[in-house]
């Protein structure tokens, strides 16, 4: 990193501890009740319990606590008294006498239970509130311990909303996609501040441990413009644990795995007095085993090594407000490429395939906040963020190089006119710098753009069961100029069951100029850069039903459908279609636009036993060639089904997973030889992945298998004989790359 860049972000990072902002978990806290759940378990031993109902009394106005018994609920004029309750147990019920300070509820079970007999109660593994105005799908920290759950590439296989896969066969890189379009278009955050942006996009699902997230937040289509402008598809929001909600001194994690993979994490909590404590998070991994399975003469996957620290901060003001500041270095080095090319100066001599990609990355956050009156009607946040990014990369004959530095800031006021609960309004301004420098030889792009942005946002609700919420906001890029970005919320709740939700509006993105398309560079492929990147333009809008019945207290099942459609007004793509030895980058003025059906159902058939099952239909399609045709990547079908099992008393869990992946189309490769020509379309394929858990007092043991079949695409590499020849391509990927993997670990809790 260059030492000006470096000078310049330790006093961004300084200069906000004089100030405040928002709250430990991205949400306006300041008119909210924090508070925690606790089973009672005899003889002065309590346990946080997840999954209880709180909720303001004599109302029906409340949430769920999340899997460490944790909840954040909404301040309610009327009522300070708030009730817990949970199956088996005794509700309890307290009076909240100040909104700032956290509450605790403490429930008895209603029956002895029998000598060494313990219950537990956990969270289920993915729930959808009812209760938000926008449908949002939350991945607890339980449904993160069903696979091996490394990083944040490996969160979503027990989900349809979020697909994940390698980009190349070379670099590893992996891409999300949403609504059958690329991640580039879904705002990732993390608590609800811009998280893993332009460059850090290609290899940023690398950089978040499985460990370290407490939750994830899953929603299709806009966000509130509260969050910025750039959400297109949906919005991908990271919920990292916190020292002021984790009750253990400790906490380690190993994991090993056939392909040569090895993580160790370690999480210590550090209360330094009663308003301020402190939690460092580390992690390290290697990869160093080259394997090739289907003896191509390359790697199946890259040989890596990545450090990641993280340290936290939170400080408590008492009633009046709430501080975090997070600090979070990074350093990866990743080599693939053909078997022997490591630690081989000579390598191309010897005809010999590399790719050696360094990322480098230190980001520091802030979030504050304060509170205007008592009961916490009115309030203000802040969010401050700073980024320095560093990529140095080759792929063969080819270097590239990124350079990034990012400051963010974003001021809301949260208001409540006449303290009327039924009339809330949140503005504010926001502002963003960017400093992007990419280079290829041949063509380069420095960007260097600020952009002041002011929102406000309105939400009705008249009755509990309807809202409706209103946002408009305008930025000015010092590049592209000015624009608005409305959108709108509805949700209306029919029936205790039965709740209906639509939403509407548009997104703006400024795409780089080759970030979003390095996986071509793994490739001979002449790039032919038409014409500079503008701003890319889409409206997105959808609706979504979703239903509930309850035949008995402990059993119920959840339907979901629901149906989005994105248009865009300009896009920057790569065409791959004209040629199999050229890409060609341009602006898309034309037709492009993404349908997405999907279907869930969420059911809980006996004690113990949860089942998921869910299908998906993509209908992508875009001007290519003056024909309007599939998008190339996209699967049009797919079909989840997870099962997951636990014994009695919690000991055992056994989580099944089955994914029928249908066909995509791929890329024209017709003026290839014979040899190294594709099909128009790839083959449908069925994943497995399975995983048997144990646990112990302080100590879980888990070990598991990810593609037990050990499907694997054949050719992932055309011409790999020919590494520097005209037809050597490693990015047609459509499925798995190296087949059956095996893995194991534990997780142990330091009390």
């Amino acid at each position: 990193m260059k030492s000006k860049n470096i000078i310049i972000f330790i006093i961004g990072w300084i200069m906000p501890w004089l100030s405040l902002a928002q709250n430990y978990n991205g949400q306006k806290e300041l008119s909210y009740v924090r508070g925690k759940v606790w089973a009672y378990k005899g003889e002065g031993i309590k346990v946080p319990l997840p999954f209880a109902s709180v909720y303001w009394e004599g109302t029906t106005k409340g949430t769920i606590t999340d899997a460490e018994g944790n909840f954040v609920l909404q301040s309610m004029s009327g009522t300070d008294f708030l009730v817990a309750s949970f199956i088996g147990y005794s509700s309890d019920t307290v009076k909240v006498v100040f909104h700032g300070k956290p509450v605790e509820l403490i429930l008895k079970q209603k029956t002895e239970s029998l000598p060494g007999v313990e219950v537990r109660d956990r969270a289920g593994n993915s729930y959808i509130s009812k209760l938000t105005s926008m449908k949002v799908e939350h991945i607890t920290a339980e449904g993160l311990k069903q696979l091996a759950c490394c990083n944040l590439s490996e969160s979503f296989e027990n989900s349809l909303t979020v697909d994940v896969g390698y980009t190349d066969a070379v670099s590893g890189a992996k891409q999300i996609q949403m609504l059958g379009l690329a991640g580039v278009y879904s705002q990732l955050m993390l608590e609800n501040v811009p998280f893993l942006r332009s460059i850090a996009a290609p290899y940023g699902l690398n950089y978040v441990p499985g460990p370290w997230m407490q939750s994830i937040q899953l929603s299709k289509g806009t966000s509130s413009v509260v969050n910025g402008f750039e959400s297109i598809t949906g919005q991908i929001n990271l919920e990292y644990l916190k020292p002021e909600h984790w009750e253990n001194k400790g906490y380690l994690n190993i994991f090993g795995n056939t392909e040569g993979r090895g993580e160790l994490n370690f999480i210590s909590r550090i209360p330094v007095n009663n308003n301020l404590s402190t939690m460092v998070m580390a992690h390290a991994s290697v990869q160093q085993t080259e394997m090739d399975r289907d003896t191509d003469g390359f790697m199946d996957l890259p040989r890596t090594r990545q450090i990641n620290f993280l340290n936290r901060w939170t400080y408590e003001y008492g009633s009046l407000g709430h501080s975090q500041l997070i600090i979070n270095f990074l350093s990866e080095d990743r080599w693939g490429g053909s078997v022997g090319s490591y630690g081989t100066r000579n390598w191309r001599q010897q005809g010999l395939y590399a790719s050696d990609i360094k990322n480098q990355r230190l980001q520091a956050i802030l979030k504050s906040g304060f509170r205007f009156d008592d009961n916490g009607h009115n309030s203000v946040g802040l969010q401050l963020t700073g980024t320095i990014h560093n990529l140095d990369a080759f792929f063969g004959d080819r270097p590239y190089w990124a350079d990034e530095t990012e400051f963010y800031a974003n001021l809301i006021f949260q208001l409540e006119p006449g303290h009327h609960e039924k009339h809330k309004v949140s503005t504010g301004a926001s502002f963003q710098l960017e400093n992007l420098s990419e280079y290829l030889p041949g063509d380069s792009l420095i960007r260097y753009s600020k952009t002041p942005g002011i929102f406000a946002e309105y939400t009705f609700t008249p009755v509990e069961k309807f809202s409706l919420m209103a946002g408009l906001r305008y930025d000015h890029n010092t590049t592209y100029g000015g624009f608005l970005t409305p959108r709108f919320h509805l949700r209306w709740q029919m029936t205790p069951s039965l709740v209906i939700r639509g939403s509407m509006g548009k997104g703006y993105r400024t795409p780089a100029l080759l970030n979003d398309y390095l996986s071509f560079l793994s490739s001979s492929r002449q790039l032919i850069i038409q014409e500079r990147p503008e701003p890319e333009k889409a409206l997105n809008y959808g609706i979504n039903i979703t239903r509930t019945w309850e035949w008995t207290e402990k059993r119920k099942m959840d339907i979901t459908l629901d149906f989005y459609r994105t248009v865009f007004v300009n896009q920057w793509i790569a065409d791959a279609d004209v040629s199999a030895r050229k890409v060609i980058l341009y602006n898309l003025k034309g037709p492009s636009r993404s349908n997405s059906f999907q279907s869930e159902i969420r059911i809980e058939p006996a004690k113990g036993l949860s089942v998921l099952t869910a299908f998906r239909y993509n209908d992508v399609k875009m001007l290519l060639n003056n024909e309007l045709r599939e998008r190339p990547f996209v699967n049009r079908y797919k079909v989840l089904l997870n099962l997951s099992q636990k014994t009695r008393f919690d000991k055992w869990q056994f989580d099944f997973t089955g994914l029928w992946n249908g066909s995509m189309r791929l890329p024209y490769t017709g003026d290839n030889p014979e040899e190294y020509r594709l099909k128009d379309r790839s083959p449908s394929y069925v994943i497995v992945h399975v995983q048997v858990m144990r646990r112990f007092k302080h100590m879980e043991i888990y070990i598991g298998s990810e593609n037990l079949g050990n499907y694997r695409q054949t050719r992932a590499i055309l011409a790999a004989n020919e590494p520097f020849g005209p037809f050597f391509d490693a990015s047609m990927i459509w499925g798995p790359i190296a087949g059956r993997m095996v893995y194991g670990g534990l997780r142990w809790t330091l009390f």
